[in-house]
């Protein structure tokens, strides 16, 4: 019984022994900065916390990464809540300690956490997910969708700066299709798969974060249509294409079908030109495109062709569909005839010229024949038909007066063959050019509009955004050129403008433009090749500017808001013209006076832009004689053996070379000169280069008084004139003498005139 008792004691004893030998090893992450919550198991560095727990029976410790060597046996103290380093490689990391004890009994212990250098898994939260834009209620496209992915975002993941991943599933009708797509971080995608018409498709996206956390969100769903929509028109004004019609109101009609997205609008034009289409802009209110089904205008005679093509809500546009408007608002030219006769007989044979209808053609003609001449009791007033002959029954002797008009297929008649002639003006005016041009990127709220016509002509405009306002005169106008300045009241993006032009024989032309409004900002720069380009002082100086902001070309800027400095100083003259797309004309005259620096500042507003790349110079004469071959500083010439051909400059700035001498007329005259052979050319160089040559008396590139005093010899011989005289003549003005003298020495009896000079005092 005894011996009994001492093993319970024992037993006891070892489970004493392992009770105060309870400890622990934890290996813990030092944590991430900005993540306060991140999972514990995760570490995005090596550096990690080893927290060893042991008794007091423990004597050293010694630890190490699992397939390293241990550290040698050290003091326990060393692994608590002290930092470890983990093995290099990502991973799941393991560390095993090892603790011995006073009994030499040696316990083991390890834990592990998951390395990634990345950061990846210690994100605890879901991303926020996407949303799901696809490209609207319906598409024509059959080959792909087409998904924006925007707004997902994880704030763990962005600081981690691991992008986020996405894949897709794809429901047609309601049944699913696709089923997860492979993982991709573009938020802008075009997923390849054939898509059935008619059929909706929905995607529904799930966004994965760095943890592999996810959410997912859908798109709306999308169409497919691909059938293009049709569209029936018809004109109530003009009701068959085949006949000409007198009415220049012309108004048109249609109605559009698409039995899959509807109709969303239609682009439309009236032209006489039949291989022009419509663009691919719808017209109409923009709130409002699909009704958009009558159009009315006013023309004169021609031929028209009213186009239109429908456009569906999927993006497909219809055939384009052509209705033929005949209008002939022009009388037939007048028949000429011999108006009055004298009835021999008691038939009347009469004859008229042809009368000509370039339009709806000459129908019949009208003919009165009557004794009195104001066709009072016509004896005949019926039509004869479409013939040039007609015998009327008359009484014979008496005088008869007759008439003829043509009457058109449109019921309009010519005046009558004894009527003075009309000249008659049916085409309408030519609109040559518009600013802005359609389509334009216009940068201000207050535009000028700019027409020109090829006649005298009366503009107005109507606004079409966001619907048709008042018709409104151009400022200027009863010219060839027309402007207005417009304000767009609605800054939508897209603008709309009806215009209309008449002459002054009551013929309209019209023009539809369209452009857009993209608010100037941002960048301003000016796109202009003045490189090499050498300017001159004085000189009006222009060039093409293309206008931008951001890079995006600007038109419709105010010009008043435009001014230019060149070398720093402000230019007074100047001018700016648009010509479209942001491209503008300017001129500039030079002033006198290089630029320095030579830098061309354009302002508009409060920004500004340097141009470079040119050089001004003075204002210079540059006269080219080919086939001269010598050249002097001041003079160019060639010796052609009877006489010597020359161009010269008395000018300070000159530049010679063969056949070329350019320089500034404002300092020196320049001369073009012939001169005998042996003329002293060099002897005039230096007299031009020294600005000495116009300062001599009669200065000639031949002989000239070159000294103070010349001796004169006159020879002079007449039959019954006897003439002597020598005379030095001082440098001066001189008068010229001839005096009647009596000659002693005269056997042949002449009368005796004696030259002599007289100086003529300042």
């Amino acid at each position: 019984m005894k011996h009994h008792k001492t093993i319970l004691y024992l037993v006891a004893l070892i489970i004493l022994i392992d009770a105060v030998r309870a400890e622990s090893l934890a290996i813990e992450s030092t944590g991430y900065p900005g993540i306060p919550d991140a999972n514990p198991e995760y570490t995005a560095s090596r550096v990690v916390y080893i927290i060893l727990d042991f008794n007091a029976s423990s004597t050293v410790c010694s630890c190490g990464n699992l397939g390293w060597d241990f550290d040698p046996w050290q003091s326990c103290l060393n692994y608590d809540n002290d930092l470890w380093m983990l093995s290099e490689e990502d991973g799941n990391k393991t560390v095993v300690c090892r603790i011995n004890h006073t009994d030499s009994v040696v316990t083991e212990f390890n834990d592990s956490i998951y390395y990634n250098h990345t950061g990846a898994g210690l994100d605890t939260t879901p991303p926020i997910p996407p949303n799901v834009i696809d490209d609207g209620d319906f598409t024509n496209n059959n080959q792909s969708l087409h998904l924006i992915l925007d707004g997902a975002y994880d704030p763990e993941s962005a600081l981690l700066e691991i992008p986020l991943v996405f894949t897709l599933r794809i429901w047609e009708n309601n049944a699913l299709i696709v089923d997860w797509t492979s993982p991709t971080n573009q938020t802008e995608i075009n997923y390849s798969i054939d898509l059935a018409e008619n059929k909706t498709y929905a995607v529904n996206v799930t966004v994965i974060n760095s943890a592999g956390l996810n959410a997912s969100s859908s798109s709306d769903g999308i169409t497919i249509d691909v059938t293009k929509p049709t569209v029936i028109v018809d004109s109530s004004s003009h009701p068959n294409q085949s006949l000409w019609h007198s009415n220049g109101s012309i108004a048109m009609n249609w109605s559009g079908t698409d039995h899959i997205s509807g109709i969303y609008g239609y682009s439309y034009i009236l032209t006489t030109n039949p291989f022009d289409e419509p663009d691919n802009i719808p017209e109409g209110n923009l709130s409002n495109l699909s009704g958009e089904i009558s159009a009315n205008y006013v023309r004169s005679t021609g031929i028209y062709y009213f186009k239109i093509k429908p456009l569906d809500k999927a993006g497909n546009w219809g055939n384009i569909i052509t209705y033929i408007i005949k209008i002939d608002l022009t009388p037939p030219s007048k028949p000429d005839m011999e108006n009055v006769v004298v009835a021999s007989t008691s038939t009347l044979n009469l004859s008229w010229s042809e009368s000509f209808d370039n339009e709806s053609g000459v129908d019949y003609y009208y003919l009165q024949v009557s004794s009195n001449p104001d066709y009072s009791s016509p004896v005949f007033n019926a039509s004869v038909g479409n013939t040039l002959f007609k015998e009327v029954s008359v009484t014979s002797g008496l005088t008869y007066y007759a008439r003829v008009k043509a009457v058109n297929k449109v019921n309009l008649s010519s005046q009558w063959s004894d009527e003075e002639a009309v000249e008659f003006d049916t085409t309408p005016p030519n609109i040559t050019f518009v600013t802005p041009l359609n389509n334009d990127n216009v940068s201000t709220l207050t535009p000028t509009l700019i027409v020109r016509t090829d006649e005298i002509a009366h503009c107005a405009y109507q606004s079409l955004v966001p619907w048709p306002g008042p018709i409104t005169d151009f400022s200027f106008t009863n010219d060839l050129t027309h402007e207005a300045s417009l304000t767009l009241t609605f800054p939508l993006p897209l603008q709309g403008y009806n215009i209309t032009c008449t002459d002054n024989s009551n013929n309209t032309a019209t023009k539809t433009l369209i452009f857009k409004y993209v608010k100037a900002t941002g960048v301003f720069s000016v796109q202009a090749d003045l490189s090499g380009r050498v300017l001159f002082n004085q000189q009006i100086f222009t060039f093409d500017a293309v206008i931008k902001f951001d890079g995006t070309p600007a038109s419709g800027l105010n010009y008043n808001k435009f001014h230019f400095k060149l070398g720093g100083k402000e230019l007074q003259e100047y001018s700016v013209m648009e010509k479209g797309n942001g491209v503008y004309s300017v001129s500039i005259r030079i002033p006198e006076g290089s630029a320095n620096p030579e830098i061309l500042e354009v302002f508009y507003g409060n920004q500004s832009y340097n141009l470079t790349g040119f050089s001004v110079e003075p204002m210079k004469l540059q006269v080219d004689y080919a086939g001269l071959q010598s050249a002097m500083s001041n003079i160019i010439f060639k010796n052609f053996g009877g006489f010597v051909l020359g161009v010269a400059s008395e000018s300070s700035f000159v530049q010679t070379q063969p056949s070329r001498i350019t320089a500034d007329p404002n300092n020196g005259d320049v001369f073009i000169f012939m001169t005998k052979p042996d003329a002293d050319i060099e002897r005039k160089n230096d007299l031009l280069r020294k600005k000495e040559f116009t300062s001599k008396n009669l200065p000639t590139f031949g002989s000239f008084v070159d000294e103070d005093k010349q001796v004169l010899s006159l020879s002079l011989s007449y039959p019954n004139i006897l003439i002597k005289g020598n005379e030095t003549v001082q440098k001066g003005r001189h008068s010229l003498l001839l005096k009647n003298i009596r000659l002693e020495n005269n056997p042949e009896g002449k009368s005796g005139v004696y030259v002599s000079s007289q100086k003529i005092k300042a």
